[in-house]
């Protein structure tokens, strides 16, 4: 599966799915109880308390601490003069406000980086201080969108008028007005490069193109911040190979922001987990499930069989633990949503369960399991070829007759299938005619009558019958009619029985003998 790995980290398909099917709130696990109670909160209860959820990604947060956070940050915020704040203009507004927190919060910079760290120890990188920038001004009513580059987030204020940029990671730079004359060389200079049209410097204004260019980062709400800051964790913990708890913050990630990148890296880390899985534990088996769900992605039905069946040669066939087989395929299916992946995997599950046995020699242990795989693919050549091996080794040293037609009819009943099967219906015709034989020297004639009956009218050329058992009991029927006196009917019979055994030396000679 690596080269699949390769190709989703350089690929990532459309979506043809509800999103929502990929990631289950029932599969987040929560590094905390305050984490949990503040998911809870937000998903559950519509409670949108960011500053709870960017502080809760940390491990350690408790009730308490974040309470003490809670009441720091709330204490610096009245300490701001809102009145007089609000008597300056827009650009002085922002300038003002954008240095009062980074003085009151911001200490040092740092590639990686918590949120928590905002307030324990004043460090901070582009999220982390672009989500606090992000709650202060939605306390304070300031309009605001956030901007998400390949590797960046920043901020923009009064974004409908002044468009004012906020660059949290510079406390010297990071309060950018746009005069016209900017704006118009920066026109020119986009222009000059062929990276705005010639066309569209005619139809648009300096303004319309400089907002368009400038600010053409795609936009991102503090919801989705959410979500960047638990795929940074989870590329924290990439780098420690920690790809479990990678997997865990990725699909917390992806609640808050189901982007294209977030469900590659789900894919990707996802593979790389069960590659290097011995399925020793039920955790690989949820692994496993996880990852079918991503079929309009590119994983494929083909990808899930292949590794259930290094599942069946773990457990089944390497250590002959069909107890564990068969916990860990329950699992898998009660897990999967695909009908069809679940057909194909029971089948493969009945089949090497019934395998097993059969080479064992355990011939009605394997059938049960057999018959299950016949019946999800009962035009499958391998599983016909396996129920009717097993049916006719489970039979072999059967001395009873009527018991071996007994179960021949009733598997030709429950699997009509069956008689198509050539050497399933040998089986039985073979045991109507001993039947019938039987029945003769047993001068049960009414028997003999119905299973020589049934013989002739199931028999056909192309099955296996042994000619001289033909011989034996079709002159048996004869001379029980021509001692009785019906020699027309004696006759009939052996011209009958050399119809189905052609030159029997048996029948010629009893032909011989009542001409």
């Amino acid at each position: 599966m690596k080269k699949t790995l390769y190709f989703l980290l350089a690929f990532v398909a459309t979506p043809a799915i509800s999103q929502d099917s990929l990631v289950y709130f029932s599969d987040l696990t929560y590094s905390s109880d305050f984490e949990a109670s503040v998911f809870e909160a937000y998903f559950r209860h519509n409670e949108h308390n960011y500053l709870a959820l960017f502080l809760a990604a940390d491990p350690e947060m408790e009730k308490g601490t974040f309470q003490q956070y809670e009441a720091a940050f709330k204490s610096k915020i009245n300490s701001i003069d809102i009145a007089k704040l609000n008597r300056k203009k827009t650009d002085k507004k922002v300038k003002t406000l954008y240095e009062d927190v980074h003085d009151q919060f911001l200490t040092k910079y740092e590639i990686q980086n918590d949120f928590s760290s905002i307030f324990s120890k004043g460090h901070y990188n582009c999220v982390s201080a672009s989500a606090l920038y992000g709650i202060i001004f939605s306390k304070l009513d300031i309009p605001y969108i956030i901007k998400e580059k390949p590797t960046h987030v920043y901020l923009v204020a009064y974004p409908g008028s002044e468009k004012i940029l906020v660059e949290s990671t510079d406390p010297n730079g990071g309060f950018i007005t746009s005069s016209d004359k900017y704006k118009q060389a920066f026109v020119e200079q986009m222009t000059n490069a062929k990276l705005i049209s010639a066309e569209e410097a005619k139809t648009k204004s300096v303004p319309q193109l400089f907002d368009e260019y400038y600010f053409g980062d795609p936009d991102i709400t503090l919801k989705e911040l959410v979500g960047i800051q638990y795929t940074n964790h989870a590329l924290y913990s990439l780098e420690k190979e920690d790809y479990k708890k990678a997997y865990t913050l990725l699909e917390k990630a992806f609640f808050f922001y189901p982007a294209d990148r977030v469900i590659t890296l789900l894919i990707a880390v996802n593979i790389d987990i069960i590659q290097k899985s011995d399925y020793s534990s039920s955790e690989d088996i949820l692994h496993l499930a996880k990852l079918s769900r991503f079929t309009d992605y590119g994983i494929s039905h083909d990808m899930i069989i292949g590794e259930f069946s290094r599942i069946n040669n773990i457990h089944l066939i390497n250590k002959g633990d069909a107890e564990t087989y068969e916990k860990y395929y329950k699992q898998l299916v009660s897990l999967l949503h695909n009908e069809d992946l679940k057909h194909s995997i029971s089948y493969l599950y009945y089949y090497e369960r019934g395998r097993v046995l059969y080479n064992q020699g355990k011939y009605n242990e394997a059938l049960p399991f057999f018959s299950q795989a016949y019946e999800l693919k009962s035009e499958n050549l391998e599983i016909n070829n396996a129920i009717v091996s097993a049916i006719a080794q489970s039979l072999r040293f059967e001395s009873n007759n009527t018991l071996i037609i007994e179960r021949l009819e009733s598997y030709g009943k429950k699997y009509p299938q069956l008689m198509n099967n050539n050497v399933f219906k040998s089986m039985l015709v073979n045991s109507y005619l001993i039947q019938c034989g039987q029945s003769y020297d047993l001068r049960n004639i009414n028997e003999a009558t119905k299973y020589k009956a049934l013989f002739e009218k199931n028999y056909t050329q192309e099955l296996n019958v042994d000619a001289s058992n033909i011989g034996r009991v079709y002159s048996l029927a004869a001379i029980y009619y021509f001692r009785k006196g019906y020699t027309s009917k004696a006759v009939n019979i052996i011209a009958k029985g050399l119809e189905y055994a052609p030159g029997n030396y048996e029948l010629l000679m009893r032909q011989k003998m009542i001409r």
